[in-house]
């Protein structure tokens, strides 16, 4: 009831007591979130996520040493450098679906205040796959209320599960079992 109430709240998505789970679709996180793995996002604070990015970048860190996975909606583009590379313009959307990547920069936005104290620049880490797109369809620049939540868990097996039950076959069992208990009691 909470996810359905808060619904439009989180550009379509099912956020429950600020919880959320998604299956991977693509590989573009791989080889950490296989395609198929069930993640859980928890809803943070944006200034929060941020802050502790940035945090650990001023110790030192690397954005190979910073795992700041988050899943966003991105089906408005946001026209902004990246300051990746010093010239990638990230002005295109690719999708109006839930995405999970990682965070590599954060902007402050002096665009539009109203959505967030602070753009987030976001990349899949799957090396081979950001060689198969180009430049521009690999990293993305969203507002922080995009942000649907942060990764706080993922499963390859619960994925598999919800994949099954969603399946024709995964549902037809899981009404049965019910059916056949009650036959047989």
């Amino acid at each position: 009831i909470d996810g359905l109430v808060h619904q439009n709240d989180n550009h379509g998505q099912k956020i429950s007591f600020g919880f959320g789970n998604f299956v991977v679709e693509t590989n573009s996180m791989e080889p950490e979130y296989p395609v198929g793995t069930a993640i859980v996002t928890k809803k943070k604070d944006t200034d929060k996520i941020a802050e502790t990015y940035l945090e650990e970048k001023a110790a030192g860190k690397s954005n190979d040493e910073i795992h700041i996975d988050l899943t966003f909606y991105y089906g408005e583009p946001v026209n902004v450098k990246s300051g990746v590379d010093g010239k990638t313009d990230l002005v295109q959307a690719l999708a109006s679906a839930p995405i999970t990547h990682r965070l590599i920069n954060v902007i402050d936005n002096t665009v539009d205040t109203s959505r967030g104290k602070y753009i987030f620049i976001l990349a899949g880490i799957n090396t081979e796959a950001a060689e198969a797109y180009s430049a521009e369809n690999q990293y993305q620049a969203i507002y922080g209320d995009a942000i649907y939540g942060q990764v706080i868990i993922n499963s390859p097996a619960l994925g598999g599960f919800l994949s099954f039950v969603a399946s024709p076959w995964g549902l037809i069992i899981l009404l049965l079992i019910p059916v056949i208990y009650l036959v047989i009691s």
